[in-house]
């Protein structure tokens, strides 16, 4: 949440994530690299969403429609209609049990801890920290 209410562009976090590299020096992979990616962006779609503010002297960060904002959206609302974790990862895992065999190891990763991390920003943002 500080990187977004001081005003972080997205961009200047993935630079900085893909610079530095994986614990004990080695790079990232490609894939490591866009879950990364992903999850710093939905990370910023759930603050958007949430209607978190920026410091007043931050640079505005701008936001274009994306191919996660419904997914974002759908989390968020869940969560505020009391749904945990559990059950909305159950409900993904009910909508797309067609598309789970045809889903790429990133696509689940993304799918599982997106849901995740999109919850947490709720929480923590709500301060129903656990």
């Amino acid at each position: 949440c500080d990187a977004f209410s001081k005003g972080y562009s997205m961009t200047a976090l993935q630079l900085e994530m893909q610079g530095s590299g994986a614990p004990g020096g080695r790079q990232l992979q490609t894939d490591e690299v866009e879950l990364r990616s992903v999850l710093i962006t939905l990370v910023y779609k759930a603050l958007q969403v949430l209607n978190v503010e920026q410091e007043k002297d931050a640079p505005k960060i701008e936001f274009t429609p994306g191919p996660f904002d419904d997914f974002v959206r759908q989390i968020v609302a869940a969560q505020q209609r009391g749904y945990d974790l559990n059950m909305i990862q159950q409900e993904f895992n009910l909508a797309n049990s067609s598309s789970a065999e045809t889903r790429s190891p990133l696509e689940s990763a993304i799918l599982r801890q997106g849901t995740r991390v999109v919850f947490e920003t709720v929480l923590q943002v709500s301060g129903d920290k656990p």
